[in-house]
């Protein structure tokens, strides 16, 4: 019986560790363009996440394409883009 509780005990504290330890996070990508379908590089990209209002922004690259990593999972986003 020892041996079992023994087990158990570092199973529990194992599968514990390892739930605490793991991040679940969200990615928007996205390209922006112009009403002609032209790609904007160097646009401002701002991501506002609505329930607290943080926000995080980030610039187009060369293709007018962006990504925002690492966000809280969920919504709603609100995205807006400026050049």
């Amino acid at each position: 019986m020892k041996k079992f509780i023994y087990h158990l005990t570092i199973f529990s504290f194992f599968v514990l560790s390892t739930s605490l330890s793991a991040n679940t996070t969200s990615t928007i990508k996205g390209k922006v363009v112009d009403s002609a379908g032209t790609s904007i590089s160097g646009a401002s990209v701002v991501v506002i996440y609505t329930p607290t209002g943080n926000s995080r922004s980030v610039s187009t690259d060369e293709n007018g394409q962006f990504a925002l990593l690492n966000l809280q999972v969920g919504g709603p986003y609100t995205i807006s883009a400026s050049s």
